[in-house]
């Protein structure tokens, strides 16, 4: 949704592709058949995500130029600017909590119903 909405509301770049095309399979994978992939699916881009957001902010900071690190303006099509990087982080810790939730369990009640012997 992200790609999407900021695709619509600018014009489409790099950014805005990657985040689409990531969004879509991922819902492509979460839904019916596919739903197996889902959970590796979101593990494994909450860690791109995470760790691209993660070394651009870590990059931005500089404190007397001693532990800001100098990084290309963008990585894998993803956009290494501060803001970016905040929204990178979240999406990708949100996708890791998807994917390390457990399956939610069917709820099942069993009724026992009596025999004919214990009746008579």
């Amino acid at each position: 949704m992200f790609g999407l909405v900021a695709g619509i509301a600018t014009k489409f770049n790099t950014e805005t592709i990657v985040l689409s095309l990531t969004g879509l399979a991922g819902l492509i994978l979460g839904f019916g058949g596919m739903s197996r992939f889902g959970r590796g699916y979101d593990l494994f881009i909450g860690l791109i995500f995470t760790a691209l957001g993660i070394l651009g902010i870590v990059g931005a900071l500089s404190l007397n130029g001693k532990l800001g690190i100098g990084l290309p303006a963008e990585i894998a099509g993803l956009s290494l600017a501060v803001l970016y990087n905040l929204i990178h982080t979240v999406l990708g810790l949100t996708s890791l909590n998807h994917g390390f939730k457990t399956a939610v369990a069917p709820t099942t009640v069993a009724v026992a119903t009596p025999n004919a012997a214990s009746v008579s």
